[in-house]
């Protein structure tokens, strides 16, 4: 199964990410702090999802441990403002993805997975053409 970590203050956030990403097929784990979230690490998600964290910590600097942490990871960060200043820090800072925090939330991020999915299913047959093409000629 495929795994999952949302780290936001917010409970409801938490209760609906968990809703929404259990039915796109992940196992979901949540937090509320940074701490809790890096000590988690280990089990090694293959989504993360970013908020606004009740430990006051910097997102930019989360997302940076994280992506030292673990490279191939998918982080998206979910931001109350959707300004592009924000989204192009999340992105240097190791982001994914950067989403703004709205009604629209789990749609985005179920389109951006869906296109992740797609681009690695595309990766994968062109390797194994390529592979063909090596043996059969």
């Amino acid at each position: 199964m495929k795994t999952s970590f949302v780290a936001d203050g917010s409970r409801d956030f938490l209760s609906f990410a968990e809703r929404h990403l259990t039915l796109f097929g992940y196992q979901v784990s949540s937090f509320k702090s940074t701490s809790e979230l890096l000590k988690a690490l280990k089990q090694k998600p293959m989504l993360i999802i970013i908020g606004e964290l009740s430990d006051g910590m910097n997102a930019m600097e989360t997302i940076r441990s994280v992506r030292k942490e673990l490279p191939e990871a998918i982080i998206f960060h979910v931001a109350q403002t959707g300004s592009q200043a924000d989204a192009v820090s999340s992105i240097k800072a190791g982001a994914t993805e950067f989403i703004e925090k709205n009604s629209a939330t789990f749609v985005r991020l179920r389109t951006s997975l869906d296109f992740m999915e797609k681009q690695k299913q595309r990766s994968s047959r062109s390797f194994l053409s390529d592979i063909k093409k090596a043996f059969i000629g």
